[in-house]
This record gives C-alpha cells, structure tokens and sequence, in this order.
C-alpha cells in the first residue's frame, strides 16, 4: 500500500485521500478464475478494504495502516477474510507480526490509491470531482508501479498480484480520523464519490503454523516494503 493523496498534499498541496480496506465475502462467493476470485467481487472487495480504513481512528495504536509491530493487526477484521495492510506514507520498511485464525483467507493491496471527493473539505478545493476524475487522479502512481514483489513463506508468488479498479463506494470518517496525523483538516463525515486503484493480493487461508509475506512495489516517491511474520491459529468449531 502506499499514500498518493497524503504524500502529494503534504508536498504539494495536492487534493487528499490516502494509499494503502469492512471485508464481508459470503460464504458462498463463486470464484472466477485459477486465482480464486472475480474481477467484479475483487472490485467490490477493494472498496470494502479502503472504508475498513478510513473507518477507523488514526495513529499507530488505532490504526493496522500505521503499525509498527502488528498490534493492531486484529483491529476491524470480520467475517472469512483477513486484511493485510501496507503501511499509510508508503516510504516505510515495515515488519509486524500477528496471530490470524488458520480459516482466514488473506486480502491485501500491495500498492494502491485512493481519492474521494469532499469539495472545500480535507485539502481539496472547491473543485467537485467526478467518478472520472477520481479514477484519472489515481492511475498514474499504479500506472507507474514497478518490482512488485510477493513471497509467502520464501516463494514468488508475484504471479498472483491483480490490479483492480474498485467500484465507486462512500468514505465515512470520523472526528479522529488518520487525516489527522498529517496535519490534513478533513471533518467527521460522510464523503462521496471515491475510488481506488492498485494491485492486490487474495490468499486461500494458509495451513496453522508460523508463516511469512513479504511485499514490495514502488512507485515515484512511493516505496512500500512490508513483512508479515504471521501464526495461523487453528480454530476450533466443538
């Protein structure tokens, strides 16, 4: 994951919205392709992944985005899939550790940006930005995304990475939003239209025991380089 629209306002007074996910995926969920997933449930998945984000509190004890060691790794996650996060300024070497229940498939961008609209609010100007804009703000920095790298357990699975346009979805933050660490005024409320657009990765739960993913990409300004020592918990059901 990486931050387009923070690392621009903070250099260049750019307009806002962040890099880096409310995860729900039903059981039943028809997979598409020899990956495991569909283009239209990866774009709805990413949406999900970006308001599991804004949703939360900012700062390193509140949010996964901005963890320094995987405490806060736990934080927000429901249903059958776990969230991964790369790390909010995208210009850390970041190693968290964390336990994940052994049914948890894993879901996490490995580059990614988002904007969403909010005219005279959070850095932007009174422009009001459409769907098309947004997503014409965000291509360039994926556009230009190189050495994208994954590794689980020491393999290149690099071959599993997907870049994914997400569907249009709405952004709710609150008072204390992780805006609020950079220094971007952006006000407790409800914002719309906003997009993303990145590359991802969706990993069928790996067996219990200890694990490693490793992800890498870089961008203009942008590198993103993430550890994750994981222990898969076996979860007992009687």
């Amino acid at each position: 994951m990486a931050t387009g629209d923070i690392m621009r306002k903070l250099s260049d007074g750019a307009r806002v919205a962040g890099l880096a996910l409310s995860l729900m995926l039903p059981a039943n969920m028809a997979l598409a392709d020899e990956h495991g997933w569909g283009d239209g449930q990866l774009a709805n998945m990413t949406a999900e992944w970006w308001q599991w984000v804004y949703s939360l509190h900012g700062g390193a004890t509140e949010n996964p985005v901005q963890d320094a060691t995987g405490a806060q790794c736990m934080v927000g996650q429901t249903g059958p899939v776990w969230r991964l996060a790369g790390n909010f300024t995208g210009q850390q070497n970041v190693t968290r550790t964390c336990n994940v229940p052994a049914d948890r498939a894993l879901f996490f961008p490995v580059i990614n940006n988002s904007q969403f609209n909010s005219p005279n609010a959070c850095g932007q100007d009174a422009t009001n930005y459409t769907v098309k804009d947004l997503r014409d703000n965000v291509a360039p920095a994926i556009d230009h995304a190189t050495n994208l790298t994954l590794r689980v357990d020491g393999r290149d699975e690099s071959h599993m990475l997907r870049r994914v346009k997400s569907a249009v979805f709405s952004v709710t933050l609150g008072a204390n939003n992780i805006y609020t660490d950079f220094g971007i005024a952006c006000a407790a409320g409800v914002y719309s239209p906003a997009v993303d657009d990145g590359y991802y990765a969706f990993l069928p739960p790996l067996k219990p025991g200890a694990h490693s993913v490793y992800f890498h990409a870089e961008s203009p300004n942008i590198t993103v380089d993430i550890t994750y020592n994981l222990t898969m918990v076996p979860v007992v059901r009687h």
